[in-house]
């Protein structure tokens, strides 16, 4: 089995992961999913795609659960942010609710948002 590349282990050390025990192993399951982010990163953008982050108008930490997630009353001005990727004008995917997002967590966001466009993008192209 090839080594992985670098983005390859960025996305198996930080982003989740989920196996089918029927067919694989965790490891395997763990490795699909970070050679997937790390090719629909690099699809997204030899493409052109772009990603949006903008606050989450009138959303604010107690709207997704805060208390469940943080300390009750932490005293903490959390932002809650959405992520947009785009071609062109085109919105393809997006995501909203993300509370406090660290740079590996959006990295992480984004190419999850890029596998989401390339498979709608896909699945219009067959449905023609």
């Amino acid at each position: 089995m090839k080594r992985m590349t670098t983005t390859e282990r960025f996305f198996w050390s930080h982003a989740g992961y989920g196996y089918n025990p029927k067919t694989e192993t965790r490891a395997q399951g763990r490795r699909r999913g970070a050679v997937a982010l790390a090719y629909a990163e690099a699809f997204a953008e030899s493409a052109g795609w772009t990603f949006e982050w903008v606050g989450d108008q009138g959303v604010t930490a107690d709207d997704v659960n805060h208390d469940e997630w943080c300390r009750p009353s932490c005293g903490i001005e959390h932002s809650v942010w959405g992520c947009v990727c785009k071609s062109g004008t085109d919105v393809l995917a997006s995501l909203w609710g993300i509370v406090d997002p660290s740079p590996n967590y959006s990295r992480i966001v984004e190419a999850e948002l890029a596998a989401e466009g390339e498979a709608e993008i896909e699945e219009s192209l067959t449905n023609v």
